[in-house]
């Protein structure tokens, strides 16, 4: 057990942990051929505090890239009768995050609940990125429920879930986010409106994106009535995209001249998408004329 703490100190590298989780393994055979002595025996010999020791295995375990040791390790800790503690859970899902082992993360987050812990908020909030990184809504969605019990979502979370929902083309929900969001007072920013814009679109649900649009161009709060709206190009661009995916140019052509009147100058993404919806309409006229004034802008520029 010195042995292997004194490697943890002297050679914090994947080769000393490598060597470390070896002679752990030979500890573990020469506490399992004498009959009534533990590891927790071992270590108040040694003098060394056996959740101490523990945590430095786990560590190493992931340093060594050994990662499928970590489920045994916590499974010796229960046979020894050693306390886990909410910091080595805690510590063992940020580790596995760090090298984007986020599956495992999430088996170590549901230890920590079976083990009758209570997560941090930032613990939940990690967990709900973790469990969107691998495509398991049923699990992210679970974990934003207790985040929200326990506290108001930040934005990062809320983000995590919008986009979670918005590669599923899931409306519903993330509408139904949306008006969370502002029940619970998240300033919603431009990066958040686009998002739900852009699913709406991809849903095929533009004129519900043209109504949201519509209400975020006026301030949320008097407040902010002072500050300009969170819309941006992007937003206009997208419902424009919309427009253009229906075919619908009057509508999209609209959309570019209320971008205007809000002060935006167009892209060429706008110019390219509105041109798009010129074709697809067959007003051919109408898109040499865009091309024109694109060209225009870009010799003025």
């Amino acid at each position: 057990m010195d042995q292997i703490l004194e490697l943890v100190r002297e050679q914090p590298s994947s080769i000393g942990a490598t060597k470390a989780l070896d002679l752990y393994e030979e500890l573990r055979l020469l506490s399992g051929s004498n009959s009534g002595i533990s590891v927790c025996d071992v270590a108040q010999v040694c003098r060394q505090n056996p959740v101490n020791f523990y945590t430095a295995l786990v560590s190493c375990a992931i340093k060594a890239g050994r990662c499928q040791h970590i489920q045994g390790l916590f499974g010796d800790m229960i046979q020894n009768g050693v306390t886990r503690t909410l910091k080595l859970y805690e510590g063992a899902m940020k580790q596995l995050a760090g090298q984007r082992r986020f599956g495992m993360a999430l088996d170590i987050y549901d230890k920590l609940l079976a083990d009758g812990f209570e997560p941090s908020a930032t613990t939940c909030s990690c967990a709900v990125a973790f469990a969107v990184e691998t495509g398991d809504m049923r699990r992210a969605i679970g974990c934003f429920e207790r985040l929200s019990a326990l506290t108001t979502p930040s934005i990062r979370a809320y983000m995590s879930m919008l986009r979670a929902h918005g590669a599923r083309r899931d409306w519903p929900s993330t509408v139904a986010l949306l008006r969370n969001m502002q029940g619970r007072c998240v300033r919603i920013d431009s990066l958040a409106l686009n998002v739900v814009l852009a699913t709406a679109v991809a849903a095929g649900r533009v004129r519900q994106a043209e109504a949201l649009l519509n209400e975020f161009e006026q301030p949320q709060t008097m407040k902010q009535a002072s500050e300009p709206p969170i819309t941006d190009v992007i937003s206009y661009n997208t419902l424009i995209k919309g427009y253009s995916q229906d075919g619908n140019f009057e509508s999209a052509f609209e959309v570019l001249h209320r971008m205007r009147t809000q002060g935006l100058q167009p892209s060429a993404v706008t110019f390219n998408t509105a041109m798009d919806a010129a074709v697809r309409s067959r007003k051919g006229e109408a898109a040499w004329e865009l091309l024109q004034e694109m060209q225009i802008g870009r010799a003025h520029v």
